[in-house]
């Protein structure tokens, strides 16, 4: 049985927090993929850097919609203020997967990096972060060696889908 030491478990229980996994995993595949969409001939930074930060919004505001509704439904309940902006705390985890793609084409652009190279480290970063949600669930599991090792494999497959979808798109 693999045990981290204490400061490798702190750091993987605050990557991998206990709530909304599920948020980080689809912010960061759905911006991941929509980069992999973009075509790079045709457009600029602040184009990209404002369609990635325009569907992160969506998304989250729409997942968020999705949980209050079903909230409501399940529990026959009215809208009210409550229900929707608890939605939205609980649908956060979405921003925050997002960012990291995001984060990087912004640091690419500053750093005057061609649009292609910055949509790709975008890329690999989003990649990078499924990776090490992995890692970081695996190590909070206190799972053996190679169970961590099949966890990272997942994630780094999920990552390589998307360049699958860029090679496939372009």
């Amino acid at each position: 049985m693999f045990s981290a030491p204490a400061r490798i478990r702190k750091a993987a229980e605050w990557i991998s927090p206990e709530v909304n996994a599920e948020g980080l995993v689809l912010g960061t595949l759905m911006i991941a993929s929509l980069l992999a969409a973009e075509s790079v001939r045709s457009e600029t930074y602040p184009d990209t850097a404002s369609a990635v930060t325009i569907l992160l919004v969506l998304y989250w505001l729409s997942r968020s919609y999705a949980d209050a509704l079903e909230i409501r439904i399940e529990g026959e309940l009215r809208w009210t203020p409550q229900i929707f902006f608890g939605s939205l705390r609980r649908q956060l985890a979405i921003l925050r997967g997002g960012l990291v793609p995001l984060i990087c084409l912004l640091l690419c652009w500053a750093g005057g990096v061609s649009l292609n190279t910055g949509v790709a480290i975008a890329i690999l970063s989003a990649g990078a972060t499924l990776v090490v949600l992995e890692a970081a669930a695996g190590i909070r599991s206190s799972e053996g060696t190679m169970g961590i090792l099949a966890d990272i494999l997942v994630g780094a497959l999920l990552g390589l889908g998307v360049f699958v979808l860029k090679v496939v798109l372009h």
